[in-house]
This record gives C-alpha cells, structure tokens and sequence, in this order.
C-alpha cells in the first residue's frame, strides 16, 4: 500500500513539474473547406520506349552503373560453365529495374519492374506500365508477376520486347 501511495505521490509531482503555467492557451484553428488537390500523373522513370532497340552497355550509359556490383558481369568461370543469359539491376526513384540480356550478343531480352509499396505487391498494374512509358505501346509484351502471398496483387511486369 505504502508503495502505491508513493508512487501515486511521485506520479502528480511529475506531473505538476512539467507543466509550464506561463503556456499560452492554445487556440483551435477554425474548420476549413476541403479542397481538393489534384494528383499529377506518375513521372516517367524508366522510358522503355527510348531504350527499345539498345544493348545493355547503352542502357548502362544511359541508366548509370547498375546495383549489382562485382556481378555486374559474369565470371570467366561463369562463361566457361555455359552461362549466357544475365540480368543488372537498376534503380531510380525508389523502383527498380531488373534488365535480363545475353551476355555474348549483349542484346536485351527482358526487363522486369518492382513495385515500390513497402508490402512488396500492387494491384495497380496501370502505374508500373506508366512509369516505363509503356501504357500505349505496341512495341512489348507485357506480363504481370502475380504475387505468391495474394494471387489478387503483383510483383510488377515483365516486359519483353517484341
């Protein structure tokens, strides 16, 4: 008992020593009509368009150095095994851009394009194509990666080029 009570006592001084008697009163705003702002549409990241037709070395000029690192290429090992195909990694404007391409051609294969919402899926298909300039475009084929967690939302898209 003796401990609640002093704990009690404790608790009120905490209290009235934070609190600042000279604190203005606060006074609440006055309620404001809604308005209503309107959404610019999603900015073009990745202009597949534009890229349409360019090896993986143009693209890595044009899209910077890619994310993969030391596996930007295949090993000599990896070569010598019978590796053909390989992907880089690029990322801008929090998405990122998986570019498959055969190493011996250096010809593009495939691109793939993540959402960027934090869960990992999206069912809005519509802004992945528009941030790769595709939405119109008859140049690719385009497939979306249903997701393993829920069959009803994607990964992203695979574009290939037709």
């Amino acid at each position: 008992m003796k401990k609640y009570i002093f704990y009690s006592v404790a608790f009120m001084a905490l209290c009235i020593g934070c609190s600042n008697p000279e604190q203005k009163s606060i006074q609440l705003a006055e309620p404001q009509e809604k308005k209503t702002v309107e959404t610019a549409p999603p900015t073009i990241i990745f202009n597949l368009e534009s890229l349409q037709g360019k090896n993986i070395d143009k693209l890595r000029s044009i899209l910077g150095k890619p994310t993969d690192g030391v596996q930007t290429n295949p090993t000599v090992l990896q070569r010598k095994l019978g590796i053909r195909e390989w992907t880089n990694n690029f990322e801008k404007g929090g998405y990122n851009l998986l570019v498959t391409y055969d190493d011996t051609s250096r010809k593009v294969i495939s691109f793939f394009i993540t959402t960027n919402d934090p869960s990992g899926s999206t069912k809005d298909i519509e802004l992945l194509k528009q941030i790769l300039n595709i939405q119109n475009s008859t140049n690719f084929n385009i497939k979306p990666v249903v997701s393993l967690k829920d069959t009803s939302t994607y990964t992203g898209i695979v574009v290939t080029p037709m």
